[in-house]
């Protein structure tokens, strides 16, 4: 067996194997580009590559070394074709990108033009960053476009930080981190605007994150689709579902041409075919219309419309009041009390307010919370005279419990 050094010209694929074509060190002098004129080029050889792993003819594990780097290659003692065999890569780096924060996010290809936190960068598996008792406690690849990938075992006991991180030439990241004080798996896309993060057990609280949660973040548009089956939105026992859009029309002119002509801030809810379900067997349903406030708008309106009926029932009453004018326009208006229950028709009823009495909007648990801590506290549909009439009256007073309207006479 001998055992040579040489410089790796170029590498091709022959005859379904990857083949190395190697200048062989000159007096001890190793090959660099440009030196065509003082090695004799009919010198190179052909090295086979050899992989530390080969699983037949689909599966190996294949790391080929890049041209101009140094290798030691050699021959094997019982070959009868003599050939030329990889033994491994001299190991002496150049890069042409450097690393910023190394310790807070090993894994960055700054623009080397615009950085200016900078320290050259580390050996590919972050040997310096992460070590202990002068050992290295992480492994690592990185290829010459940026592509990396550092899987660290956090034996520091300085530092925890340990798990297997991935990052591409433009900044895309999949980071399985196992440390102590930060257990999540994230997947980011370039710059970190978009991200989906998947919190473990030992959650890092200082963010304001739960253990065992998932969270979406994107800088743009989230799209959830379900081509054939369904989508379930549920909490089994924790707190609230809640959509919110505070996006607001001031931001329409910055949107893509192609939307640029339909509104912004709404949340829609449209099924093609089926029915749109609202139950509640908590407080009830709530629809609370408001003044944003904007002079440029007028307070909110409630509208339903229908090409069909529109149908109310209630086993236990239907309120309807306004400070206004109310309207009631119909083919035919019909009226009907039930006498079986010695019901009548009242058309401004003796004594005077007699139905204004009877007449309430009920508060939620949390209204009526607030206004115990602060007779100020938030009360839908309370508009301060003058200019409106005062709905303060309008609310049952009480906590909610049935009777919900527990002050009917």
């Amino acid at each position: 067996m001998k055992i040579l050094k040489g410089t790796i010209l170029s590498k091709k694929e022959f005859d379904g194997q990857p083949i190395l074509t190697v200048m062989p060190d000159k007096q001890g002098f190793s090959y660099t580009k440009g030196d065509e004129n003082q090695f004799n080029m009919t010198d190179a050889v052909n090295v086979h590559y050899v992989s530390p792993y080969g699983g037949g003819p689909t599966a190996a594990q294949v790391m080929i070394p890049e041209a101009q780097t140094q290798i030691i290659y050699c021959t094997a003692e019982n070959d009868a074709n003599n050939d030329y065999f990889y033994l491994g890569s001299i190991i002496k780096p150049s890069y042409e990108t450097v690393q910023e924060k190394a310790y807070f996010s090993p894994l960055i290809n700054p623009d080397p033009e615009t950085s200016t936190d900078v320290r050259p960068l580390s050996m590919p598996h972050d040997d310096t960053d992460f070590g202990f008792n002068d050992q290295s406690s992480s492994y690592g690849i990185r290829t010459p476009r940026g592509n990396q990938i550092v899987i660290r075992e956090g034996l520091d006991k300085n530092r925890d930080f340990k798990g297997i991180f991935l990052t591409t030439e433009k900044g895309h990241m999949l980071s399985l981190n196992d440390s102590k004080s930060n257990s999540r798996v994230m997947l980011a896309g370039s710059g970190r605007r978009s991200r989906l993060e998947i919190t473990g057990k030992d959650s890092n609280l200082k963010t304001g994150k739960a253990a065992h949660s998932a969270y979406l973040h994107a800088s743009n548009n989230i799209e959830v689709a379900a081509i054939e089956g369904g989508m379930d939105f549920s909490v089994v026992d924790g707190r609230n579902i809640n959509i919110t859009n505070r996006s607001t029309i001031s931001k329409q002119g910055g949107l893509p041409p192609a939307l640029a002509g339909k509104e912004t801030g709404n949340i829609n809810l449209t099924t093609a075919a089926g029915d749109i379900v609202i139950r509640s067997s908590g407080n009830g349903v709530f629809i609370d219309c408001l003044d944003n406030g904007g002079s440029e708008t007028t307070p909110a309106s409630f509208q339903v419309r229908s090409q069909n009926k529109i149908h109310l029932y209630s086993s236990n009453g239907i309120d309807i009041k306004s400070a206004g004018d109310v309207n009631i326009v119909g083919r035919n208006v019909n009226i009907e009390s039930d006498p079986t229950q010695m019901g009548v028709v009242n058309m401004n009823p003796l004594p005077p307010g007699a139905v204004n009495l009877k007449m309430a909007i009920r508060k939620t648990n949390d209204e009526i919370a607030a206004e115990v801590v602060s007779p100020t506290g938030q009360i839908p549909f309370f508009v301060t005279p003058p200019g409106a009439a005062s709905f303060i009256f309008n609310y049952s007073s009480g906590r909610n419990i049935d009777p919900r309207l527990d002050f009917l006479p």
